[in-house]
């Protein structure tokens, strides 16, 4: 949408009466960090004022809990608070100024007040994002500021933590919104830097080669140490794409310490992944045949210091059919990733187990005698926007809690893993019905600490039946449940593992009248057994003076119902109330959170 420049200069100043109106009341501590914000965005409206395109984009959300914890973990205990209130109100807007059709400026202001804040008491102004994109000579797209980017699955992914592709809509618009706080955008990391892409079509032989290459600077700290080197992480791909039925691909990352900028001047990490990919398609009768895979290896050093130097290699090749008319798909894939491949832009886990839960985050018991910090449940994995999140791509593999994914906690590129996955998919969530199922098979290469390797085996699969479909409802009705089964072992050795662990997810949305749906969820979850857990120095080396023994006697429920009205397609309100019980036999833990959630949202 195109804006006349006295229609620009209009909006700026309301914008600044509007200011001026309401700095007056603000907090004095406030004041200079809400001067800057305004008078940033002020000056982008105003050289919009030239500009060919000026449009606006954003969201905006209300949130208000009302939680209580109950159980033993409260007796004799007069420190823990057993409710609490909790919310905030967010609004982030986004500017974005199109000079020409070959260049933009966006930047998105957020202002954030906490549940309880009165003019400006508890707020917080800052710049969510800023951004220069464009093209160079109608080939070359480029851009600059807070990105977000990912390669492939061994190189620079962000894995998900868990298997949630079948629960209940009411726990996934919570996760959704965790996602957005933490710049979970798909498998992409938000990195600061700069990148670039190039196409090049022909006319005989090949069809295109693209070009990427990119160079980042990851700035936020380390959970491991309060004083970190500047760290940059650059790479890049080149695929070609010969027609639609082949495709290959050559991707390479590295990550490196800034000379100079480290704690330890002379010990510089330097890791270098190198990979490639392709996929072979052809089709026969109806059926769609595919051939893909990748491999390459990494390598790990410090320089100043030759014997913390590690190389290793992986593979991952699989083949698939596809039947169109039914959407029907069975694939099957071999893998052997390398115990010491290492690569941390896809390694990185977005989730860390140890860190503080917002809700309750410890409890005290025995009247004060011991206080402990709560671990996340089910429902904190899915909602907590804090520390339980972590956004920054990290050097070492971090500490995971077994339980929950023990088979691939960092994703596909997991080291020291190898064998096979076979699955199979039909239908299409669009759709009357989509399902799908996978089973893995695998085990360790090399022995952890001379106990023995470890064998995986893992089964999980889903439904969506949307019934409305089937019986031709204006009204939406769906269903749709999901199972995940884990189960790791080690046997003869005197340090025997037996770990099993299930989840299952259920849920329906069923719209009682025009836009308000009737939503419903549960989560059931145990864990039994054991597992040893050895943690990693800051080198990346297993510690095998840590060697710690985990046993598991657990049980968890998390049911969940409620309304949503919908506004329009991109505005809703929301009020839930989830109940979740704890049963953790092994270490005497029992306890319940019930929590009363309300949300309203709207994007624009």
């Amino acid at each position: 949408m195109k804006y006349p420049s006295n229609t620009n200069n209009s909006m700026l100043m309301k914008v600044t009466s509007l200011y001026n109106v309401a700095f007056k009341k603000i907090n004095p501590h406030m004041k200079y960090k809400i001067l800057f914000s305004f008078a940033t965005l002020a000056f982008i409206l105003s050289e919009s004022a030239s500009a060919q395109v000026l449009y606006f984009n954003g969201l905006g959300r209300a949130i208000v809990t009302n939680d209580a914890i109950s159980g033993n973990i409260n007796d004799n205990d007069t420190k823990t608070a057993r409710k609490s209130t909790n919310g905030y109100t967010v609004f982030d807007l986004g500017v974005n100024v199109q000079p020409s059709e070959y260049l933009r400026a966006a930047a998105t202001l957020r202002a954030k007040n906490a549940f309880g804040g009165f003019y400006g008491d508890g707020s917080v102004i800052t710049f969510r994002q800023i951004k220069l994109d464009g093209i160079i000579s109608k080939k070359v797209k480029y851009e600059i500021g807070d990105i977000d980017l990912s390669l492939s699955p061994y190189t620079l992914f962000n894995s998900f933590d868990g298997y949630y592709d079948h629960e209940a809509d009411i726990f996934a618009q919570r996760r959704k919104i965790v996602y957005y706080e933490n710049f979970n955008n798909g498998n992409k990391w938000r990195v600061q830097g700069a990148n670039i892409n190039a196409s090049l079509v022909f006319d005989k032989g090949i069809e295109k080669i693209g070009i990427q290459g990119f160079a980042t600077r990851i700035a936020r700290a380390n959970y491991f140490n309060n004083i970190v080197p500047d760290r940059l992480q650059y790479g890049g791909r080149v695929d070609v794409m010969q027609s639609k039925n082949l495709i290959a691909g050559v991707n390479y990352i590295e990550l490196t310490d800034l000379t100079g900028t480290s704690p330890a001047p002379a010990v510089v990490l330097n890791n270098r992944v190198l990979t490639g990919d392709f996929k072979f398609n052809f089709e026969l009768s109806n059926i769609l045949f595919s051939l893909y895979g990748e491999g390459g290896g990494s390598n790990y050093s410090y320089t100043g210091d030759s014997t913390r130097t590690k190389q290793d290699y992986f593979y991952d090749a699989g083949v698939s059919a596809s039947y169109k008319p039914y959407k029907l798909k069975v694939y099957a894939n071999y893998r052997n990733v390398g115990a010491d491949f290492n690569s941390p832009g896809a390694q990185t886990r977005r989730i860390f187990d140890q860190g503080a839960t917002t809700l309750f985050p410890t409890y005290t018991m025995n009247s004060g005698a011991n206080t402990f910090a709560r671990a996340a449940n089910l429902l904190d994995r899915a909602s907590d926007e804090g520390t339980l999140r972590n956004t920054t791509i990290m050097d070492t593999l971090v500490q995971y809690n077994p339980m929950y994914n023990n088979i691939t906690p960092y994703g596909l590129a997991t080291p020291n893993r190898q064998g096979v996955t076979i699955g199979a998919s039909i239908g299409d969530e669009e759709k009357v019905f989509k399902a799908d199922v996978a089973l893995n098979l695998l085990s360790e290469i090399r022995e952890e600490v001379g106990n023995g390797s470890r064998n995986y085996q893992g089964l999980k699969g889903g439904f969506k039946f949307n019934l409305h479909k089937l019986l031709n409802l204006e009204k939406v009705i769906t269903i749709n449940g999901g199972v995940n089964f884990e189960h790791t072992s080690r046997t003869g050795t005197q340090n025997t593992i037996d770990l099993t662990s299930n989840t299952i997810d259920g849920g329906f949305v069923v719209e009682v009248f025009k836009s308000l749906d009737v939503l419903g969820g549960v989560k059931f979850f145990n864990a039994t057994g054991n597992e040893f857990y050895s943690k990693r120095d800051a080198f990346n080396v297993i510690n095998t003076a840590t060697v710690t023994a985990w046993n598991f006697n657990y049980n968890q429920s998390v049911i969940a119902g409620g309304l949503r009205l919908r506004h329009s397609k991109n505005a809703f309100t929301t009020l839930q109330y989830n109940m979740v019980n704890i049963n953790d036999k092994q270490n005497a833990t029992k306890y319940a959170v019930s929590q009363l959630f309300i949300n309203y949202t709207l994007i624009f």
